[in-house]
């Protein structure tokens, strides 16, 4: 796909600690600040808070005016993304495409949007809040113009199935990357999600951190971070207290190529989309979701909400 387009007109936006080795020398890089990656953390349904939106759009506009200079065409994983929104209808969007990259590209709008209105209705406050999210919904708030964007294409990854309401996509084959990685058959990998104490609260997450490795005492294993992940020196002391073997994979090799080229894995995690890929991959996989739902009733709700179905098929609970 990139290869189809001008590398002086390409231009990667990173955010949360992200980096890669896998684009192309050539290409700009700009890593967004924390004022915008903030737009991220807004539910995709909207929030009332109409002069920080207000705030917080203008500074992602003069960025995206800036390296831009002009009409545009963006490349997005999903539109359940307040973020990722706030791209697509700015002013001078006029196509946007969706390519595959993790759990978010399997929640259609409807159901998200369907089932968190059912969560509002509940209440009679949350009624009141369920009518004011309109304000400052999809298209952006009534302080900005809003773009015409339209979708163009839907890239999808191997032979993974894309279960949203569209026609046309475009298959790309991940072999076609040439990263050059260790073989890691018949390792044990254990993969953390970034810790969202909306979610999760520290304490409950400890717990829980430390409940997991109890069960995998005995057994070399392999640790992958997540890159905004900002209790990493925590993890390690506790890793240490339980004498478990471990080696931490650096955040520069990328665990989708790891999960091609290595075999027999046995991938451990709770709700990363990398369980969602080794088990695509035929490796086996085990959730602790289970483990986490009866720990925190906030991480079940938001599980309930925010993890599609195909995130269980082939997976082990626990």
């Amino acid at each position: 796909m990139v290869n189809e387009l001008k590398i002086d007109n390409i231009v990667f936006l990173l955010g949360r600690n992200y980096h890669s080795k896998l684009i192309p020398k050539g290409i700009k890089v700009v890593i967004i600040d924390k004022r915008i990656s903030e737009l991220a953390q807004v539910p995709s349904y909207g929030i009332f808070r109409p002069f920080w939106l207000r705030k917080k759009l203008y500074i992602l506009d003069n960025l995206i005016n800036k390296i831009t200079n002009g009409k545009f065409i963006c490349y997005l994983p999903s539109t359940n993304n307040f973020l990722f929104q706030s791209i697509l209808t700015h002013y001078n969007c006029f196509q946007f495409n969706i390519i595959e990259e993790g759990l978010l590209s399997y929640c259609h709008p409807n159901r998200i949007i369907k089932q968190t209105n059912q969560k509002y209705k509940a209440t009679i406050t949350g009624r009141i809040k369920y009518y004011f999210k309109y304000f400052s919904h999809y298209n952006r708030s009534s302080f900005f113009r809003n773009s015409n964007s339209t979708l163009g294409k839907i890239y999808l990854i191997g032979n993974s199935k894309f279960e949203l309401d569209f026609d046309f996509y475009e298959k790309l084959d991940p072999n076609i990357i040439d990263v050059p990685v260790n073989d890691m058959s018949n390792s044990n990998i254990y993969i953390f999600d970034n810790l969202n104490t909306d979610i999760i609260d520290k304490k409950t997450f400890d717990l829980i951190v430390f409940d997991i490795f109890t069960k995998l005492i005995g057994e070399k294993i392999f640790i992958k971070f997540h890159p905004a992940q900002s209790n990493i020196e925590e993890i390690i002391k506790m890793l240490k207290f339980q004498n478990i073997n471990y080696e931490i994979i650096s955040n520069d090799l990328p665990l989708e190529i790891v999960f091609l080229k290595s075999k027999n894995l046995t991938v451990y995690g709770i709700w990363s989309s990398l369980l969602f890929y080794a088990s695509n991959n035929n490796h086996q996989v085990i959730s602790f979701i289970k483990t986490v739902n009866q720990m925190s009733e906030k991480a079940k709700n938001w599980a309930e909400i925010a993890i599609p179905e195909i995130f269980y098929k082939n997976i082990i609970l626990k």
